[in-house]
């Protein structure tokens, strides 16, 4: 917000980037305030109307429009060395590499800005591409939906607001300039004007500038991959642009990345929050195993290494698959072990001790503890019971095999995995 302001203290933000200072803002009311249409978080993540926690340097270097497109890394693909600091970004500047008013165009008119918000995410090479006039369109969650809107400082300067949809929590958030991201209460409407607010690091502010009249809302299909795959996904790169691909982990681990393409080309794999996790440039093809540390959205951008090619690139993505100790019962003569990210399943057969069989035909298989009858059901019979166990689980059977939970993986192959020693069967967890 406020992007003429942003301008004259760019040399500010500059200095204060250098020297790790974060309160660099455009808004100029110091005095105490309560968000009146908006919640930010405080330290403990809980959205409140006072008391937000600013405690994201890079807050300073992108502002509304790049929070809302999902185009917060940092350095910017498309952002060139200008008179602001780096902040990114503003509209334009993705298509043309200049901000849209300073192409001579009219910007407090919102059809201009809504045209070259669409050109820009294609460009993107996203897809399905449209808006609709004040009403909130249907999405999907293959699907991002932001909005814009106009305003003015008391008629004297004109400015552009972005908001961005979340469906899983069903609500809006947005980031005025260098503000916290604020959580905005209720949906949209033009009926309710916006107040200039922020979360700065001297606290919660508002300005002058109010936006008002049309909202135009923006729908378009994310790039994404869906986990499992069954084959590698394939990606288009436009000359001279790059591609942001989207894709949910439900479990932490490690995961087998493969790119390839028949062009050298650079690319970055970030987390929820654009922290690099891998990255590399002038490949033509990689294969990486990060582990990514906690389930959720990450993200991988990339572009070719040339800008005067156009074509695509191959992505596989899968999760090196881990197995709990206990089996599930499958049927009489197998039992199955589920990878906790649902990609995988591994069967064995049901095995039993001798000295458990009750009546020469019942007992408990060891693997997946269901009642099994021996005349019926097929098992394997161990002649001696498990002597040993971990304290994590891993055990010992009499015929020397070594059954281990990953807990106890590195310690196994260090030679150092103690097992605590039993006199009679112990329950293996």
């Amino acid at each position: 917000m406020k992007k003429q302001i942003e301008r004259l203290l760019s040399l500010i933000i500059v200095l204060a980037i250098a020297i790790n200072i974060i309160s660099i803002h455009v808004f100029a009311d110091s005095a105490p305030y309560t968000l009146q249409q908006n919640t930010v978080q405080d330290e403990n993540g809980q959205w409140v109307t006072s008391g937000g926690a600013y405690t994201d340097s890079r807050w300073g270097m992108y502002n509304c429009y790049g929070y809302a497109i999902n185009r917060f890394e940092l350095s910017g693909f498309y952002l060139e060395a200008n008179d602001r600091g780096n902040i990114q970004y503003e509209v334009g500047e993705i298509e043309s590499e200049m901000p849209i008013e300073l192409e001579g165009i009219d910007y407090n008119q919102l059809n201009e800005v809504v045209e070259r918000v669409e050109n820009e995410l294609r460009c993107m090479g996203y897809t399905g591409v449209s808006h609709t006039l004040n009403t909130i369109p249907d999405v999907s969650p293959s699907e991002q939906l932001i909005c814009v809107r106009m305003g003015d400082d008391n008629g004297t300067s004109f400015d552009y607001h972005f908001m961005r949809y979340d469906l899983e929590t069903d609500a809006w958030y947005h980031k005025p300039s260098t503000s916290a991201i604020l959580k905005f209460n209720g949906v949209p409407s033009r009926n309710v004007e916006w107040i200039g607010e922020a979360c700065l690091l001297s606290g919660e502010q508002s300005t002058e500038y109010t936006y008002k009249g049309d909202i135009v809302f923006i729908k378009y299909t994310k790039n994404t991959i869906a986990l499992p795959q069954s084959a590698p996904d394939v990606k288009h790169i436009k000359e001279g642009r790059d591609v942001l691909i989207e894709f949910k982990v439900n479990v932490a681990g490690n995961y087998n990345i493969s790119i390839s393409s028949r062009y050298a080309f650079n690319y970055e794999i970030y987390d929820n929050e654009f922290n690099i996790i891998n990255s590399n440039t002038g490949k033509t093809s990689v294969s990486i195993v990060p582990n990514l540390q906690k389930a959720g959205t990450y993200y991988i951008r990339a572009n070719f290494y040339s800008e005067n090619v156009e074509g695509d690139v191959s992505i596989g993505i899968e999760h090196q698959h881990t197995y709990p100790p206990r089996a599930m019962y499958f049927n009489s003569s197998l039992h199955k072990k589920t990878c906790p990210c649902g990609g995988s399943v591994e069967y064995e057969s049901h095995y039993v001790r001798r000295s458990e069989i009750v009546d020469g035909r019942y007992a408990n298989c060891i693997g997946c503890l269901r009642r099994l009858d021996l005349t019926t059901d097929n098992a394997g019979i161990i002649m001696n019971t498990v002597i040993k166990i971990s304290d994590n689980g891993s055990y010992v059977l009499s015929n020397g095999v070594v059954v281990l939970v990953d807990e106890d993986v590195e310690a196994f192959l260090n030679g150092t995995l103690e097992f605590n020693t039993y006199n009679e069967p112990a329950e293996i967890n």
